[in-house]
């Protein structure tokens, strides 16, 4: 409010809503530096200036506290340093955090470039104390294997809060299983026969069945691959082995063969 003369006295009024008692700021004064204390929320400051005569001048303002940052408490999927999560073709991706007046949510996503996008999360559910907002994304675009950095943004009018930095591998491609024993179509003249496995890449299991049989037995876990020693009885016998990524994706491959111990 700017005033050609001095007012007999100028007072204000702060209201969220209704009013308060206006106090008086100055008297016989042109201008008024005042420091003010304001809540938490949104409020009316309204500033009365009243002339010799009684008449009042006002002018009102809506301003709007903020002193606290927007709080992240949990990332999807979590985020661990120095452990990335895998992923396949399409991944939920999404952020609780406690702020009254959320702004923007955003999901910052590296793309097949190595650029970063910025990518509005809308679909959100919740209350101030806990609100979550949710994306589903697909990663067709991606080379297999490749590290996908990602990370939140949560804006409020005044401040961001951030999330830690995560990493996602896109892995949608199978281990590849390669069985040097036993040997598709041999005989062997031994119960005893040597499996040896082994794969391109760490699976986070490699399990066996063996003729077919309902239990599988894990050969090994965390591994690139494995030997072992199995026993059959004479005649034909086959071996599984299923190969599972940390993605989830699974691979499988059988060999058939047989024992002949009364052979040589």
């Amino acid at each position: 409010m700017n005033l050609s003369r001095p007012a007999k006295y100028i007072k204000r009024s702060l209201a969220s809503t209704g009013g308060n008692g206006a106090i008086i700021v100055c008297s016989n004064c042109k201008d008024a530096d005042k420091l003010l204390f304001v809540p938490q929320g949104s409020h009316k400051l309204t500033v009365y200036a009243y002339d010799e005569d009684g008449t009042a001048y006002s002018e009102t303002l809506s301003i709007a506290v903020d002193s606290r940052r927007p709080m992240i408490r949990m990332t999807l999927p979590r985020a661990y340093p120095g452990r990335p999560t895998y992923a396949q073709e399409a991944v939920d991706f999404g952020v609780v955090f406690m702020e009254s007046d959320p702004r923007a949510v955003m999901l910052h996503l590296e793309q097949p470039d190595g650029s970063f996008s910025e990518i509005s999360l809308d679909n959100c559910s919740g209350r101030s104390y806990s609100q979550t907002c949710t994306k589903r994304l697909g990663l067709s675009g991606y080379a297999d294997k490749q590290e996908i950095g990602y990370y939140f943004s949560v804006s409020d009018p005044v401040s961001t809060t951030y999330s830690k930095n995560g990493t996602l591998i896109y892995d949608v491609q199978p281990p590849n299983i390669a069985i040097a024993s036993p040997i598709e179509g041999m005989v062997y003249n031994s119960r005893l026969v040597y499996l040896n496995v082994s794969l391109n890449e760490q699976a986070s299991s490699i399990k066996t069945i063996v003729d077919g049989s309902r239990y599988r037995r894990t050969l090994c876990s965390r591994c690139t691959g494995r030997d072992s020693r199995l026993y059959f009885r004479d005649g034909m016998h086959n071996v599984t082995v299923i190969a599972t990524d940390d993605a989830g994706n699974t691979a499988e491959k059988t060999v058939v063969f047989a024992v002949d111990t009364g052979a040589w």
